[in-house]
């Protein structure tokens, strides 16, 4: 989809923190809810889940490695879920 196309820390933070709200996929409306897996998964488990996506699905960009995604949990600590395409949109331009 085109979300795997955007910038890598964008597909990271959904991984990290989670997802709600509409976002368009392929011209389809979802307005579902990715719960966060931060809490769940290490640094390095995280970006083995984003190496595999470049690699099997032809993700965008260079994947984050472990210090890249701790990086970016760090930034989103206490930020909640991403609000749907907008939050997706505003973590694009940080």
């Amino acid at each position: 989809s085109e979300w795997l196309e955007g910038p890598s820390r964008s597909l990271a933070a959904v991984v990290v923190a989670g997802l709600t709200g509409p976002i368009e996929v392929a011209g389809a409306e979802y307005s579902g809810m990715m719960p966060p897996l931060g809490g769940t998964m290490s640094d390095a488990e995280i970006a083995a889940v984003l190496a595999f996506l470049a690699s099997d699905f032809g993700a965008a960009g260079v994947p984050l490695d472990a210090a890249g995604v701790a990086e970016l949990r760090a930034a989103l600590d206490g930020s909640g879920l991403i609000q749907g395409a907008e939050g997706l949109a505003k973590l694009a331009t940080e």
